[in-house]
């Protein structure tokens, strides 16, 4: 073979790397601007922790989407939307008596509503995990909730009334997404205490307290 062919098989072997690299590189920009687009701010946290490591941060977020495609998710029917419902008007009344029990209620009512919806349960990361395919600007939020809710458990002044209410208002954001009722304006609290109390509907889901 003359040192001419060689040569051109040399470039050509270049030019089809060069090729492939570049292929690579589009679709993997792809992937992120639908990726970035679909989680939005879970997006930003997610790359913020693998420290801007973008490959490492569409790989998580399509195991997410893998994952979430397995499940079963579907809408409440009307009776449990009614039940949900009434029970969170019971958590909306206990926030001006006892703020930190209202936050903790508030948590045990977010998870059995994503249990009727069908998302996993046990694994608080998994389920958040699942929780963030659906409802990627809220999902930090319902996070920071549940981790204000345990510290509830830890001493009567662990919580403020102020972080109490906003923890409350974010989680509320997220329950009238995952009733189907959209969003809702006001303090989570307002009304409560007025005297125009709501009794909880009759086969309103029981919980317990500590």
């Amino acid at each position: 073979m003359s040192t001419a062919a060689i040569i051109g098989i040399v470039i050509a072997c270049v030019i089809v790397a060069a090729i492939i690299g570049f292929a690579a590189r589009t679709r993997g920009s792809g992937g992120t601007g639908r990726l970035r687009t679909r989680f939005g701010p879970e997006y930003d946290r997610v790359l913020a922790r693998h420290d801007g490591d973008e490959a490492a941060t569409r790989e998580e977020l399509t195991g997410r989407l893998e994952r979430h495609a397995a499940l079963t998710t579907r809408d409440l029917d009307d009776g449990q939307r009614e039940r949900y419902e009434a029970w969170w008007a019971g958590v909306q009344e206990r926030f001006v008596d006892d703020p930190a029990r209202a936050i903790s209620e508030a948590d045990e009512l977010v998870a059995s509503l994503l249990r009727d919806r069908g998302y996993p349960d046990g694994d608080f990361d998994a389920l958040t995990d699942a929780v963030s395919v659906d409802h990627p600007h809220h999902v930090q939020h319902y996070r920071d909730s549940h981790v204000l809710a345990a510290r509830t458990g830890t001493g009567p002044h662990a919580v403020d009334t102020e972080e109490s209410r906003e923890a409350l208002l974010r989680t509320r954001e997220l329950f009238d997404e995952l009733v189907g009722t959209g969003h809702r304006d006001g303090d989570p609290a307002a009304g409560a205490g007025s005297g125009n109390r709501r009794t909880r509907q009759a086969g309103a889901p029981r919980h317990r307290h500590a």
